[in-house]
Parts: C-alpha cells; structure tokens; sequence
C-alpha cells in the first residue's frame, strides 16, 4: 500500500492537516478586531495607568479566549497568530504613552497584518493545499 508525502519530505499528508476550520477565521478576525479597537481606545486616552489597566484587561479576555479556541484550532500558524498578537497588545499597551505615532498609523499597521494573514488563508493555504494534493504518490 503506498502513502501520498508531502513534496518532498517523508511525512504522510493526511487531509485534516491541511484545511483550515472557521475557527481560524474567527480567530483572526477577532484578534484583529480587538487591536483595532484597543488602538482607537488608547488614541484618547491620556493617562498612564488607564493604559495599564485597559491592557491588562484586553490581555487577560484575549489569554482566555485563545485558550478557548486552542483545541479548535486547526492552523499552528493561527496558534502563533493569536500568542504574538497578544504579546504585540501588551507591549504596545504599555509602551503606549510613550510611544509617538499616531493612531491612523497604528491602526494601518493592524490592518496590514490582519490582510497579510487573511491573503494566506484565503489564497495560499488553498494552493498549498492543492499542490499538495497534486503530488506524485512515494511507496513505502
């Protein structure tokens, strides 16, 4: 019996690895949402500790619903997804009001990660997929 590998590595493709859930994509979006609304919060604050406190709260939900959809997810890259866009909320919370730019800047930046990853799910994950699904089948 022969087993389709991927490219060409030895590892056996199995189907569930390569597709991606819904939960992937609710996770992106609201991550992203939280970002965005973190950054459109922190625009008109003005006092430090209020930045703290908002940080620790928005890091704390985040934790929590990260390890809600942990089991669900499907994608390791929407797991590092969602850990570095936790860490990117907390460092930015804190270093807030000492950190210059401007909130249409900050809220460009957020928007550009959120489309690079969703080109990846939308468009590259599919390829991959397909390419993978296309390839010559090794024998044990």
């Amino acid at each position: 019996m022969s087993r389709i590998y991927y490219w060409s590595t030895r590892l056996p493709l199995r189907p569930e690895d390569m597709k991606h859930s819904h939960w992937d994509i609710f996770a992106l979006v609201t991550i992203t949402l939280a970002g965005l609304a973190c950054h459109l919060g922190w625009a008109r604050m003005t006092e430090p500790r209020v930045f703290f406190l908002s940080t620790v709260i928005v890091v704390f939900v985040l934790i929590a619903l990260t390890h809600w959809l942990w089991r669900r997810l499907s994608l390791w890259l929407t797991k590092l997804f969602c850990v570095a866009a936790i860490f990117d909320l907390m460092v930015e919370g804190i270093l807030q009001p000492f950190h210059g730019h401007t909130a249409r800047e900050k809220l460009i930046c957020q928007l550009t990660l959120f489309a690079a990853y969703a080109i990846y799910l939308a468009f590259l994950r599919p390829l991959d997929v397909w390419l993978a699904n296309r390839s010559t089948p090794v024998a044990d």
